[in-house]
């Protein structure tokens, strides 16, 4: 199973890489985590609940690979502090 975050509107979203399409998550089913970051915090149960979600998409989820414009998997957190000696 390949996750991926994409570009979508002004934000981005979860994808799940299906061959050469791409399922939009939250179109699949909106009660799954919006990000990889909340999907890896959620109980495992959410993996299961993506797969059934993925198995049973409707075509309107789905969107060619070519097509999206991929995002970063993790959002940068606030601040980043670099100490140097």
């Amino acid at each position: 199973m390949k996750l991926m975050m994409f570009e979508k509107g002004k934000g981005t979203a979860l994808g799940l890489v299906d061959g050469k399409s791409v399922i939009d998550l939250s179109v699949a089913d909106a009660s799954l985590p919006k990000d990889l970051k909340s999907l890896i915090a959620a109980p495992s149960s959410a993996m299961a609940a993506v797969k059934t979600a993925a198995s049973t998409a409707q075509a309107s989820a789905r969107l060619a690979l070519d097509a999206v414009k991929p995002a970063l998997p993790i959002s940068p957190s606030g601040k980043i502090i670099c100490v140097g000696l």
